[in-house]
């Protein structure tokens, strides 16, 4: 392993219970990576009655000059550490502020936008569009650094550009690796070691878009080539000024959640027609430690049913906190619920917009489904495929009532076998 002076911002708290306050330094560490980092830092602070609960903008020292402009503090620490004395702190500040103040309506502004028609094919265009005309604010526009990123990169010789990034789940676009490649944008995999290589179908990846690109242009096209996106809800989008190696950084820290016992499962961020729920879900601390304001300017999520937008906005003084995300009950119950609604999106645009359902015949069957507690997905497809050869609400018959009653504790599918049974014996009785 190659050792050589890594940099990073530490955020600490007091061992003693009588200090309630949180804390930030600087520091220097002879390192290889990101965790023999922590881990000398860790127990550097720990001798000075400090524990360390998260740390941020971590990478060698000379990367960190480049994206966080000549800071003396910096230079000086990482000229300072080496084999034998691996570890410098600067000088440990307090935070003014507690994250327990923060509101979210503080920090991030939600905007639900309107219906947004994809591009088409542009036949005849000469100077095709790359996103629709109503998402290109969103996506493209040049926006004036604020006074806090002026601020922020107040060493460097002017403010970085704002950048857009996509992050775009492998599972959902066909062969997403081989078009990155050909595409030629600075892309990275979230995934890393063992995981990239064994969940690469599922993997997903962090894409710096470029403006008036082909690739860019397949992602909100919807024209009936197999190139097209735009139906496949890929993933989310995000504007930043950093670099694609700290963006991807930052995101790697949030592609895996604890369930109450204590096991790490991987978990889909990206996914855009879930985000929302989880967004909603988190205290806003914990949103800030996923949508920092210094490094994410804005997120637009293209779901299903919906298209949100996110503006953070600069906060003084607030310190860092960690995002352990937890898969507790409350949230599993919101992320199954929201599944439901979007099945149900689903079925109306199959049952009524394609194939003509009646939309109060669809909603009374979709009553019906919810009164008897139908849940296998398959077997109310099922149902509903009754109701539109038969234009009838199958489970509306007042002769199945007593069936669909007491029947509830059954599979669904052997529920449906047993109600189309009594369905075509009546029907027998009542053949001439």
């Amino acid at each position: 392993m190659n050792y050589i002076p890594w940099v990073g911002q530490c955020f600490l708290r007091a061992l003693s219970i009588d200090d309630r306050n949180s804390y930030v330094v600087l520091a220097a560490v002879w390192a290889a990576d990101r965790e023999s980092f922590l881990e000398a830092a860790r127990d550097a602070l720990a001798s000075q009655h400090y524990t360390l609960y998260w740390a941020d903008n971590v990478m060698p020292a000379n990367q960190w000059i480049r994206q966080q402009g000549p800071d003396p503090e910096a230079i000086s620490l990482a000229r300072r550490v080496s084999p034998e004395h691996p570890v410098e702190l600067g000088e440990v500040q307090r935070h003014q502020k507690d994250t327990t103040d923060i509101k979210t309506e503080d920090w991030l502004k939600h905007q639900v936008l309107g219906k947004v028609k994809p591009l088409d094919a542009q036949l005849g265009t000469l100077d095709p569009l790359s996103v629709p005309p109503s998402l290109h604010p969103y996506l493209f526009e040049v926006s004036p650094p604020s006074l806090a990123e002026q601020d922020l990169y107040k060493n460097q010789p002017q403010v970085p550009p704002l950048r857009t990034y996509a992050v775009l789940d492998t599972s959902r676009v066909p062969l997403l690796l081989e078009r990155l490649e050909e595409a030629n944008l600075p892309f990275q995999c979230l995934f890393k070691g063992d995981a990239e290589e064994s969940l690469k179908t599922a993997a997903p990846y962090l894409v710096e878009l470029k403006e008036n690109h082909k690739f860019t242009r397949q992602l909100f096209s919807k024209t009936g080539m197999a190139s097209d996106l735009w139906d496949r809800y890929p993933g989310v989008y995000f504007r930043s000024r950093a670099l694609i190696d700290q963006l991807a950084t930052h995101f790697r820290r949030f592609t895996k959640v604890k369930n109450e016992q204590g096991k790490w499962l991987f978990y889909r961020f990206w996914d855009s027609n879930f985000f929302l729920v989880v967004l909603k879900q988190l205290s806003p601390a914990k949103g800030l430690a996923i949508m920092p304001p210094h490094l994410i300017h804005s997120m637009l999520c293209i779901s299903m049913d919906g298209i949100d937008f996110f503006k953070t906005q600069s906060l003084e003084n607030i310190p860092n906190v960690g995002c352990e995300l937890i898969l507790d009950d409350t949230l599993y119950a919101e992320l199954h619920k929201r599944s439901l609604e979007l099945f149900v999106y689903r079925l109306r645009q199959q049952y009524v917009d394609e194939k003509g359902m009646n939309e109060d015949l669809f909603s009374d069957v979709m009553s019906s489904v919810e009164l008897y507690q139908f849940g296998e997905r398959e077997t109310i497809r099922k149902i509903f495929d009754y109701a539109l050869a038969h234009d009838e609400n199958l489970l509306g018959k007042e002769e199945l009532t007593e069936e669909l009653t007491e029947k509830q504790s059954m599979p669904d599918s052997i529920r449906l076998g047993r109600l189309m049974i009594k369905v075509n014996r009546s029907a027998s009785h009542d053949a001439p």
